[in-house]
């Protein structure tokens, strides 16, 4: 997962005084609401929602637990091996 100081817009200080206010991870910067990232030094409203835009990006994504489901659901039928419908049965009963 991606450091505070990955995140464009961040350097190592920033990250500091981000921490110092509560804001020590990236989720908990994406998770921030935009009062709670303007009342550290340095942030007015437009850098705090593109740091926070920058960090919900940078949150990996829910796409391998999809992809694990698919992954376990049943493979799609054979459209060969389908079964005789019940006309085709009954012409061959009599037959």
């Amino acid at each position: 997962m991606a450091e505070l100081h990955d995140i464009r817009g961040i350097g190592p200080a920033t990250a500091t005084l981000l921490a110092d206010h509560g804001l020590t991870s990236v989720k908990k910067l994406a998770k921030a609401d935009l009062d709670a990232i303007t009342a550290v030094p340095g942030f007015g409203p437009v850098r705090a929602a593109a740091v926070r835009a920058e960090a919900l990006a940078a949150l990996p994504t829910k796409a391998p637990k999809a992809k694990a489901k698919a992954e376990k659901q049943k493979p799609p039928k054979d459209p060969k091996s389908k079964k005789k419908s019940s006309k085709a049965k009954k012409k061959t009963k009599k037959g």
